[in-house]
This record gives C-alpha cells, sequence and structure tokens, in this order.
C-alpha cells in the first residue's frame, strides 16, 4: 500500500531522468529496480518502457525484455523498431526461428512506410 502511494506521487519525468542519469554509467540494475514497481503497477509510459526493455537486456535478462518489447510491439504495431529489438533478444537467448519472425516482421513494417 505504501508503494502504492509513492508510485502514485511520482512525477515519472523526474523517474526517468534519474534512470537517464544511471543509464550514462550503466547501472542497468539499478535502473531495473528504479522502473520495475512503477512498470507492475502499468504506471510507465512508452519512454519509460523503452528505457525498461534496453535495461533488462543490457542485464542480460531477455526474458523480461522480451516481454517488454511484446508489449511496446502491440501498443505501437506499426513501430518496426519494437519488432527489431525483440528479435535481438531472441537472437541473444539463440531463439533463432523466432529472431527471424521478428526481423522480418520489422522490415515488413518498414517496406510498407
Amino acid at each position: 500500500m505504501k508503494q502504492d502511494v509513492a508510485i502514485n506521487q511520482t512525477d515519472e519525468k523526474e523517474l526517468l531522468e534519474k534512470a537517464e542519469d544511471l543509464k550514462d554509467g550503466e547501472r542497468w540494475r539499478e535502473i531495473i529496480s528504479l522502473l520495475r514497481p512503477y512498470h507492475q503497477a502499468g504506471k510507465l509510459s512508452i519512454e519509460g518502457l523503452k528505457i525498461l526493455g534496453h535495461s533488462y537486456s543490457r542485464n542480460k535478462n531477455y526474458n523480461e525484455a522480451i516481454d517488454i518489447y511484446k508489449d511496446l510491439s502491440q501498443k505501437q504495431p506499426h513501430e518496426a523498431m519494437w519488432h527489431y529489438c525483440l528479435a535481438y533478444q531472441y537472437r541473444s537467448k539463440n531463439d533463432i526461428q523466432s529472431a527471424i519472425e521478428a526481423y522480418e516482421k520489422s522490415l515488413e513494417i518498414t517496406n510498407v512506410r
């Protein structure tokens, strides 16, 4: 309950600025610890999800990154970047077939534009 109050009172702009500062120092675990509660509460914008997904990836938490990029690709289905990021996660896990499918989807979206 106390965490819910803190999440609701925190300005996302400040939160993301703090995450960006941590990103400059490649402090991926700290970014994850900072943003995960907001993600779990459904309180992150697209930009927040992008930072969290990138942090999971850099920390080699590929399954968590996959979940984030799947969510982003559903929220913005015409954004090729999310499929590309998803493909990268699959490739990092050596799930080559899923990586190929995601890369192809990214290319398909790019070629439609």
